[in-house]
């Protein structure tokens, strides 16, 4: 919890200082790099390794954008992003998915799913910085 910040309250995002990205992949080598990018980008940067600290950080934070890798240990992207969503605390928060998968695999339930984007896995950073800042641009 952040100086100021009420308890049993979630600290509003970002107000155009740093946004917030809540970045949930299960590859811990990957999320050392990309975490590591973002943060130089400029973005505010909280990790989680599977589903159930994705919803941990998402009870806690207020996220201005959500990027998820599809396949997780205990979940997909997919469902995460459906059940984001759904609920309206959480459906105007952008959700990019990623994937080692082919894009053309992924892509058609990435926005079945309703999330606004999806990148395959490697990707170049700037194009991912570039479609992060895109969307929280929208939001």
């Amino acid at each position: 919890m952040e100086e100021g910040d009420t308890p049993g309250e979630r600290p509003a995002a970002s107000s155009g200082i740093k946004p917030r990205i809540l970045v949930i992949d299960d590859d811990v080598h990957f999320l050392k790099l990309l975490v590591g990018v973002l943060d130089r980008a400029g973005l505010d940067v909280t990790k989680a390794g599977n589903g159930k600290e994705a919803f941990e950080c998402l009870e806690r934070v207020q996220f201005d954008i959500v990027l998820s890798d599809f396949d997780l240990p205990d979940t997909t992207g997919l469902v995460i992003c459906d059940k984001l969503k759904q609920d309206p605390m959480y459906q105007r928060i952008p959700f990019l998915l990623m994937s080692g998968r082919p894009l053309e695999e992924i892509q058609h339930l990435a926005l079945a799913s309703c999330a606004e984007d999806c990148i395959a896995k490697p990707f170049a950073p700037n194009r991912l910085i570039a479609k992060i800042f895109t969307h929280v641009a929208k939001r």
